[in-house]
């Protein structure tokens, strides 16, 4: 299982064809945040895929990177995302985002890596929505 550590994360494709993530530092920039898609990019081998982000330990997101996040190019290579959250910060965090960005695939919130993956589970082998593979 090949992982990749960016920046600001630690990321591998499971064997069951979802990405796992787990940041490593506290901070997102816009930088980071495209080094982070790129590298899940390179994980799908071109094709979209669930993605669980564990950001227990994020403390702050910058303005341009949840931007990046919820745009195009995020949703070129994510089917859907599930939050994984561990702290009241990051659980803040997580709300935040989905109360003021409106991403082009499902996202949703948890605090159960269980829960996370049974949801994503769900956008495992679907039709791509986006008429790409």
């Amino acid at each position: 299982m090949e992982r990749i550590r960016t920046s600001t994360q630690e990321q591998w494709l499971r064997e069951d064809g979802i990405v796992h993530c787990v940041m490593v530092e506290p901070e997102e920039t816009i930088e980071t945040a495209r080094e982070n898609i790129a590298s899940i990019a390179t994980l799908n081998e071109g094709l979209r895929r669930p993605v669980l982000v564990d950001i227990t330990n994020c403390k702050r997101i910058e303005l341009a990177a949840r931007k990046y996040y919820a745009g195009t190019e995020t949703a070129r290579h994510q089917r859907a995302v599930a939050l994984l959250t561990g702290s009241t910060v990051s659980r803040v965090l997580g709300n935040f985002f989905l109360g003021i960005n409106k991403p082009g695939f499902p996202i949703q919130i948890f605090d159960s890596e269980t829960k996370a993956l049974d949801w994503l589970g769900h956008y495992l082998n679907r039709p791509d929505d986006l008429g790409e593979s």
